[in-house]
């Protein structure tokens, strides 16, 4: 089976040549960032969100660990339950958010160690992203990252400064740390981003928005099926969405195909998305 998958040829046909026909003035780019711009395998071994960096690599105090494995498993096994409808899910995520960021501060979670944890081995571009970067930053566009992140606005920023991707047309939208002088962690802003309110309605009173509003034509990547949601409340010409499906691919493949334009399987490279872009740009 081909990693690169297109339930609808014809349908994803008619979007490009709606997207070419408007060109790049019209376009926008929204992505998740962790397992989706970034690798899911690293070495064979899934990554799991990069806050786990923090963990494995010993930044915290040493009882975060145990803590944390202790918040997953009360949380997480709500969240997975298909017997639980979607707004209780989305009030136990944000408990979830909140009490975690809660640990991070206690655990003396500090700037510098997000500094530190964004040049470990155990993060690297998925391959082919590094020259999404370079192309729509070349053409100016809008390239949005709408992430949930454990880590937040500092991890990805310092990741992009750290590889040299961080350019003018990036705009990163995730969870922010107050700080004090020290850097240490003090707060988290609010409102909290979770997977589950991960939408549209997050950018509208954001100083860029206003920039990006009138292009009408996205392309939307992200890896996780809730990820759909991004697109919820931009009003759009046409759309593309790009599925990552890293894992899993023959339990949610099935299920989802009729649904998505595009399904990249097991962790394989972006370069297809590149491609696409190339053709408005031309």
């Amino acid at each position: 089976m081909s990693n690169i998958i297109i339930p609808d040829q014809k349908k994803l046909d008619r979007a490009m040549e709606n997207i070419i026909r408007d060109w790049i003035s019209n376009l926008r780019i929204i992505s998740d960032f962790d397992n989706t711009l970034t690798k899911a395998f690293v070495k064979g071994k899934f990554l799991k969100p990069l806050l786990s960096i923090l963990r494995d690599e010993n930044y915290l105090t040493p009882d975060y660990p145990t803590k944390a494995q202790a918040l997953f498993d009360h949380y997480h096994a709500i969240e997975i339950d298909s017997n639980i409808d979607i707004e209780s899910k989305k009030k136990s995520m944000l408990e979830r958010r909140t009490e975690h960021f809660q640990l991070l501060i206690k655990s003396w979670l500090s700037k510098h160690d997000i500094q530190q944890a964004m040049q470990s081995e155990s993060i690297e571009f998925r391959e082919w992203a590094p020259w999404l970067f370079d192309l729509s930053g070349e053409y100016n566009i809008p390239l949005v990252i709408l992430s949930a992140s454990w880590l937040g606005y500092d991890g990805i920023y310092r990741y992009l400064k750290n590889t040299n991707k961080l350019y003018k047309n990036i705009h990163i939208v995730s969870n922010t740390f107050q700080r004090d002088r020290d850097g240490n962690a003090l707060d988290i802003q609010k409102p909290i981003i979770h997977s589950l309110n991960k939408d549209a309605k997050t950018l509208f009173n954001l100083p860029f928005y206003k920039d990006i509003k009138n292009r009408k034509n996205v392309i939307l990547l992200w890896d996780a099926i809730w990820d759909a949601d991004m697109i919820d409340g931009f009003e759009h010409k046409n759309l593309i969405k790009v599925w990552l499906l890293n894992d899993n691919v023959d339990r949610d493949l099935q299920q989802f195909q009729k649904v998505y334009d595009i399904i990249i399987t097991g962790d394989w490279p972006i370069n297809y998305v590149n491609r696409l872009i190339k053709k408005v740009i031309k």
